[in-house]
């Protein structure tokens, strides 16, 4: 799939405007940018050592914190997803149902 540039003519488009989310979307495209660069020179030079480490170190950096921020951001949906379902399923609506807990 080649490139479009739409989605940054878009962004602009919306930071003109003043939309309330464009902050958001700034930040996005530059943390994807830096995920870009860093991750390239990363697996460039990952059996190399000396001029490539600052890359290394940024990369571990940016990806370590974003894999532990999804990760635990995905554990705790989980986590309400499984309660929210299970009080759907066993919420107790009469005294038989009470009896058979």
């Amino acid at each position: 799939m080649p490139f479009s540039p739409q989605p940054v003519h878009r962004l602009f488009n919306r930071a003109q405007r003043g939309t309330p989310t464009y902050h958001q979307q700034i930040a996005f495209f530059v943390a994807m940018v830096a995920m870009i660069f860093f991750g390239f020179f990363e697996h460039l030079g990952s059996h190399k050592a000396g001029y490539w480490k600052p890359f290394h170190a940024t990369y571990d950096a940016l990806f370590n914190g974003a894999y532990f921020s999804l990760s635990s951001t995905m554990f705790s949906l989980l986590a309400f997803y499984i309660a929210a379902a299970a009080y759907r399923a066993f919420r107790v609506r009469s005294a038989e149902a009470a009896a058979a807990m």
